[in-house]
């Protein structure tokens, strides 16, 4: 009789602890969509309305972050930095600036980064339609 109490007590305990993973599993399903949906969680280049806001002494032109693009930006004084929009993200690749600080500064893709080559006057900065939350003000 002993035994057979001990068998129920440990098939009771594994079927609970398949009944809380499961619903753990579910909680954490979806915190992750919602925080995939604020993009806190979100892979690059997956945002609707972000955009790459390219501006070259003083002009400016607007670029789809979800796009895939390669170009070179000519300064009025003759310099160049090419542009790399790639998988949400957007880079400069090149250029031919004395300290190219343009470069090593990477890759950027979210709302309100910014790359700058004062040599050439480029500023290069994504926007978006939609807000990104970046914490929480109590």
């Amino acid at each position: 009789m002993k035994g057979s109490g001990r068998r129920n007590a440990v098939k009771t305990i594994k079927k609970a602890d398949i009944i809380l993973i499961a619903v753990l599993a579910g909680v954490l399903a979806v915190i992750a969509l919602l925080l995939a949906d604020r993009q806190i969680l979100a892979l690059p280049g997956s945002r609707q309305g972000a955009q790459v806001e390219i501006t070259l002494e003083g002009r400016t032109t607007l670029y789809p972050l979800d796009r895939d693009a390669r170009f070179t930006l000519t300064a009025s004084s003759g310099g160049t930095n090419t542009v790399v929009i790639k998988d949400g993200e957007v880079r400069v690749t090149e250029a031919d600036c004395p300290d190219r600080i343009c470069v090593t500064m990477g890759a950027i893709s979210r709302t309100g980064q910014t790359i700058v080559c004062m040599p050439h006057q480029l500023v290069i900065r994504i926007t978006s339609d939609e807000q990104e939350i970046d914490g929480v003000a109590q």
